[in-house]
């Protein structure tokens, strides 16, 4: 295993024990500003576990047990633990990775996902068989009186500390506490974005969800009633998760990254019957590299539960028989450290492999390192936010993205050499996953420019002209080119699965190659352009594949078994003999704090 120095220095390990209230302005709804009201008293007590993974807590209406996901033997099960005490006990044991416990109000019953089974079930508290209430849907969440679920319509992905809680075309609906038809309340791109982690307000009247976009720093909390009317935004920021409406309904609760790239609980007072915010984002929490996730009331108010959760990611590389494009031994890590190493790139020569470096709480660095991970140094470092996305054919310059004017992310030109940026004469502000063609000449990208939805556009540098090439309706996005610049592999949605899909660089309509279910995340082509590899999500796991452009073929390359693992960004080398890609694991704990909760002053 390959070990190296990293920046950590430049982290101020001193915010895991502060706790910190900062104001942020609310976006969307004002209102008369209440006075600042101080964060809850008291010092979160971690609960500890004998799992490295334990999320998605849910107090119980009484407050004296607590219902959260537990990584067990590799698979996700739902246990309960009292409070004060005592053994727990399984709610659940099937190995179907069951996640997004929610208590029903008078504490009999537990709706949950399955991630395996798909949709939602229900089961007594207490034990028993549960039973089916939606065929689909995630992170159920019981209405005031009991008698109905509101839900997120896609399943769960994976349990990265900051994936979103639902990515497009995720929406909300209800469904009767009994089962039946289920209703829909949102609609796909109305607000845009992802619609995800619904949660009512105590009365009823409203329901809370917040929407993400594909870069996932771009985030909303909006309300809405029941019926679909009356939809409001009340606060946009930085990767929101989970809100949750305290029980005397005038603080909404939330995990929200600030500008420095760490996290907290935050908290937005509210009025006019919750369909408006009446003063600035407080932290009600510390500040530290750590996610806070799903914060959890008891129906008294007087404790709150979340989970902190943190990924650690790696650069993985596996080596590759160049004819039978096979293994030809296990996979080997890279790096290491206690950030995130992702979105690794061979130069042309396959000689140096570019990647990005996140360290905890800070921002994006690019840093290089030979094939088999040796002479790892700094290429880029903060405080801007640098995406390294390609070579250009020269091995000496990359194409990257960055914030590093004015916040705004642009496309340049990096010579490594020299450190110098040099902008590109295009405007690449709405461009996502920007990709340089082989001859230095074009960038692929997917934009929501023009449309509700992703489609892919071609930026021409030379001509500095933009065209958009797809006119999909769900989503057709991440391109990546073949060798030769002809072609461009894509990802295209439908339904809940993703499948990888081929077309001229030139544009037309995506050929699909794979139908399989599953999410299919294409990154590069062989050399030969015989084949591309890609993230495949599969049987509830994520691991690295390839599919053969002409017969459709696929194999898969690594041997993943676990829910709280992903792989992402495999990338070939131009030499044939290996690809290296970025392996992830996620590890959390659950939090309680006990005590009277203030509330904010009236406005």
């Amino acid at each position: 295993m390959k070990s190296r120095a990293t920046p950590l220095d430049r982290t101020d390990r001193s915010l895991r024990s502060a706790v910190v209230a900062i104001a942020l302005a609310a976006a969307g709804c004002g209102g008369r500003p209440s006075q600042p009201t101080p964060p809850p008293s008291g010092t979160p007590k971690p609960l500890g576990g004998s799992s490295a993974l334990e999320l998605f807590p849910a107090l119980s209406p009484f407050g004296n047990e607590l219902a959260t996901a537990v990584m067990s033997n590799g698979k996700l099960e739902i246990h309960i633990r009292p409070l004060q005490g005592g053994p727990g006990r399984p709610l659940t044991r099937d190995g179907k990775n069951n996640v997004h416990p929610a208590w029903s109000p008078d504490g009999t019953l537990i709706a949950f996902h399955s991630k395996d089974r798909g949709g939602l079930w229900v089961a007594p508290a207490a034990g028993g068989k549960p039973r089916l209430l939606a065929a689909f849907g995630s992170r159920p969440s019981f209405s005031p009186d009991g008698k109905r679920v509101a839900f997120q319509s896609t399943p769960l992905t994976d349990v990265a500390a900051t994936a979103a809680p639902g990515l497009s075309p995720s929406t909300i609906w209800i469904v009767g506490a009994g089962g039946g038809s289920a209703l829909s309340v949102t609609t796909a791109g109305n607000p845009r974005g992802g619609h995800g982690a619904p949660t009512w307000s105590p009365d009823g009247s409203r329901l809370y969800f917040v929407t993400s976009e594909p870069r996932l720093s771009q985030a909303e909390i909006w309300s809405v009633q029941p019926d679909g009317a009356d939809l409001v935004r009340l606060h946009a920021g930085t990767r929101l998760y989970e809100p949750r409406v305290s029980p005397d309904g005038r603080t909404l609760w939330y995990g929200a990254q600030n500008e420095q790239g760490t996290y907290a609980l935050y908290r937005l007072p509210l009025g006019d019957g919750g369909r408006t915010v009446t003063g600035p984002a407080e932290a009600a929490t510390a500040l530290h590299a750590d996610v806070p996730r799903s914060p959890s009331f008891s129906a008294d108010g007087k404790k709150v539960a979340w989970s902190e959760l943190t990924t650690t990611a790696s650069i993985w590389s596996v080596t590759i028989d160049p004819d039978a494009a096979l293994p030809t031994g296990p996979p080997s890590q890279l790096t290491a450290g206690d950030g995130r190493a992702t979105w690794p790139i061979f130069s042309p020569d396959g000689g140096t492999i570019a990647f990005g470096w996140i360290p905890p709480g800070g921002s994006n660095d690019v840093w290089l390192m030979d094939p088999d991970g040796g002479r790892q140094r700094p290429v880029i470092e903060g405080p801007a936010v640098e995406y390294a996305n390609d070579f250009y054919p020269d091995g000496k310059r990359l194409l990257c993205f960055s914030d590093r004017e004015g916040g705004k992310f642009s496309g340049y030109e990096f010579d490594i050499a020299t450190k110098a940026f040099r902008k590109l004469p295009i405007d690449l502000s709405d461009a996502i996953s920007i990709r340089l063609s082989p001859d230095g000449k074009r960038i692929a990208y997917h934009s929501k420019r023009d449309s509700i939805t992703i489609n892919t556009w071609m930026a021409d540098l030379s001509t500095r002209t933009q065209q958009k090439l797809t006119f999909d309706r769900e989503f057709v996005g991440y391109p990546c080119w073949s060798p030769d610049g002809r072609e461009l592999a894509l990802e295209v949605r439908r339904g809940d699965d993703i499948f990888i899909g081929v077309m001229p660089s030139a544009g037309g309509t995506p050929e699909l190659l794979n139908e399989k279910r599953g999410l299919s995340w294409a990154f590069t082509y062989s050399p030969d352009g015989r084949r591309i590899a890609f993230a495949g999500y599969r049987e509830d796991t994520w691991n690295l594949w390839w599919i053969d452009r002409k017969t459709r073929e696929e194999r898969r390359l690594t041997d993943n078994t676990r829910l709280d693992v992903y792989i992402r960004f495999p990338y070939w080398s131009p030499k044939g003999d290996r690809i290296v890609y970025e392996q992830a694991e996620t590890h959390g704990q659950v939090y309680l704090l006990s005590g009277g909760l203030p509330a904010p002053a009236a406005p």
